[in-house]
């Protein structure tokens, strides 16, 4: 396998946290990043950790506006008034 020398520029805490990491397996800082990198690049397609959550709202009306009109939303979002009044 061909290696390609570059230069990383990473926090000096988790640097040290690289080195100590490496010198406890007895590998290389290079095969630590390398390791982690190989990792990220294999989840990345995976399903997210933390989903997201969607909520629903079921009590209140939506107001109808016109979506190519930005002054209207504008004016609907400055205005003071209750969701019956703006309809």
């Amino acid at each position: 396998m061909a290696v390609k020398k570059t230069t990383l520029m990473v926090d000096e805490g988790l640097y040290s946290q690289i080195r100590e990491r490496a010198a406890k397996r007895g590998d290389s800082v290079s095969s630590i990043v390398a390791e982690a990198l190989r990792s990220y690049l294999a989840s990345e397609g995976a399903t997210p950790k933390r989903p997201f959550k969607v909520t629903v709202s079921t009590g209140t009306p939506l107001i109808p506006v016109d979506k190519y009109s930005t002054a209207e939303l504008l004016d609907i979002m400055d205005a003071d008034l209750s969701i019956e009044k703006s309809r």
